[in-house]
């Protein structure tokens, strides 16, 4: 059980060590398969959907094939393509303008944001010090267990050292061929990338016809168009304003002024068929109210004339004929009386309808007024408007002309603007190529410095190594010839140690002598 368990912490210990070793190995090489499918696959792939639109751009009879959406293909540049096409788009219908496509489809978007240029920048470094680590890790190693109290730990601890050593010098060469590899693969790729750029700008101008406007171009474009737009809204307001106000207040007056007539039309007519029907409603009930004395009265009055013609006969039937219209006299006058106050009151209801009539007529002229009022209303409005559109027109005047004033203020500083750009762009040329060739002077310097601290660095450690190999071969020299040194240091010491004890031996013998002699001469005096 003691035995397995001893195995168990050998083998343990074993992993542990190297787990601990290969970690950074296996730490440079995570960073770089990281490196590459973050940092390089992005830029390639945009690389290939460049490579891909110019394909399609010369192989296609069509030019206009870059509208579709999916012209692209799928990748980094897919989004950036639909954005450029809808501003696009936008432009052409609203603005007629050109929509710039490097704004969309430049090295920010195929490159840099892909790419994590941030992060590629950083790999080379984190690579060198992960190399750096491992170097101090092997240092660690080998001093861990450096021990020379014995020939044999001595041999043990240098082996450990070579060990520890070989692995750091290992990890630093692997961090560095890492970071130099993948700088090399960043370069290639951001290379060819840019190339590819540059021939889908070349294959969108000449084979598309897609021309690049720069922004003046279409600031200039843009304030012509505002001009024409602000002219046309200008005419619009001076010539049909007028005229689209007078046609809707006539729109809006002529059904009320044929409301107006048909009411008056129709209270006429009602008034003068209210009159009949007063009448006619006064004679019914009239006769209604004699109980058809109307018609009796008639018949008397034919009576009395036929009595009176047959008073001329006989006087009796005369008076008592007479007598008989005196009494319908008499009912007659009866009836009369209250007819007469009937009718006054019939004349009371029609003063009071008549009155009815007349407030209807003050209601309506009244009416009348009022749209009078809301006429000269209108009008002042009107006035008010016209007096508005003038001001507006001044307004529109003097915005005008501070337009031109702020257009040739502008052209004039386009002016200056471009001067100082054109001479910018000289001088940033003139820099440029200066930055070049201190670029090329630098990085020339730089690999031979390199080239140069490398055959250093490999000569010094040749010769550490050597040194090294020397000193571990004397070492195990003396080491071999040690058992024989220690043979006959170890005979001499012991024939050195007989020989004092020999010597010891006589040393003790003359003072037991002495003893005894110094006993005896003390004795023979006594």
């Amino acid at each position: 059980m003691l035995l397995f368990s001893e195995l168990l912490s050998e083998i343990a210990s074993h992993l542990a060590k190297n787990l601990a070793q290969g970690l950074v190995y296996i730490a440079i090489a995570a960073l770089f398969i990281v490196a590459l499918i973050k940092c390089i696959m992005p830029v390639m792939q945009a690389r290939g959907q460049l490579r891909r639109g110019v394909r399609r751009i010369r192989r296609n009879d069509s030019k206009d094939v870059w509208q579709d959406k999916r012209f692209l293909g799928r990748g980094p540049l897919a989004v950036p393509w639909v954005e450029y096409l809808n501003s696009r788009l936008f432009a052409d219908d609203e603005y007629h303008n050109a929509s710039p496509i490097d704004d969309y489809i430049n090295e920010d978007t195929a490159i840099y944001e892909p790419g994590f240029s941030s992060f590629a920048d950083a790999v080379p470094g984190i690579l060198v010090s992960l190399g750096f680590l491992g170097t101090l890790l092997g240092i660690v190693m080998g001093l861990s267990d450096f021990n020379l109290d014995s020939s044999d730990a001595t041999m043990d601890a240098i082996r450990v050292l070579m060990v520890g050593m070989r692995y750091a010098f290992a990890t630093s060469i692997v961090g560095v061929i890492g970071s130099v590899l993948f700088s090399l693969i960043l370069r290639v790729a951001q290379g060819s990338t840019r190339k590819a750029l540059k021939r889908f700008y070349d294959a969108m101008q000449q084979q598309a016809h897609m021309v690049t406007v720069d922004p003046i171009t279409q600031i200039a474009i843009y304030q012509q168009e505002q001009t024409a737009m602000m002219q046309s809204l200008a005419q619009d307001i001076t010539g049909g304003l007028t005229d689209r106000i007078g046609n809707a207040m006539e729109m809006a007056l002529q059904p009320l002024q044929e409301s107006l007539d048909s009411f008056i039309d129709v209270a006429a007519r009602e008034q003068v068929r209210g009159v009949d029907a007063i009448v006619s409603k006064f004679v019914e009930n009239m006769n209604a109210s004699l109980g058809g004395q109307f018609l009796q009265l008639q018949r008397v009055l034919a009576e009395t004339a036929a009595w009176h013609q047959d008073t001329q006969e006989t006087v009796r039937a005369t008076i008592e004929g007479l007598n008989r219209v005196s009494r319908d006299i008499v009912q007659i006058q009866q009836m009369s009386e209250s007819l007469i106050v009937k009718f006054d009151g019939y004349i009371v209801r029609l003063g009071a309808a008549q009155q009815k009539v007349e407030d209807g007529y003050g209601i309506v002229a009244d009416n009348v007024k009022n749209m009078e009022m809301v006429a000269r209303q209108q009008a002042n409005y009107i006035a008010q408007i016209g007096q508005m559109q003038s001001d507006f027109m001044r307004e529109v005047n003097s915005f005008q002309t501070r337009m031109d004033s702020f257009t040739k203020a502008y052209t004039e500083n386009s002016n200056i603007s471009t001067a100082a750009l054109h001479k910018v762009a000289e001088e940033m040329k003139v820099n440029g190529e200066a930055l070049l060739n201190a670029h090329k002077a630098f990085s020339k310097g730089v690999n031979s410095e390199l080239q140069h601290a490398f055959g250093m660095f490999d000569q010094n450690m040749q010769d550490i190594i050597d040194h090294l190999t020397q000193v571990i071969g004397g070492v195990h020299d003396a080491v071999q010839d040690m058992p024989a040194i220690m043979d006959d240091a170890a005979k001499q010491y012991a024939s050195q140690t007989s020989q004092l004890v020999r010597y010891m031996e006589r040393t003790t013998a003359l003072l037991e002598d002495a003893v005894h002699h110094m006993n005896a001469v003390r004795g023979g005096g006594q």
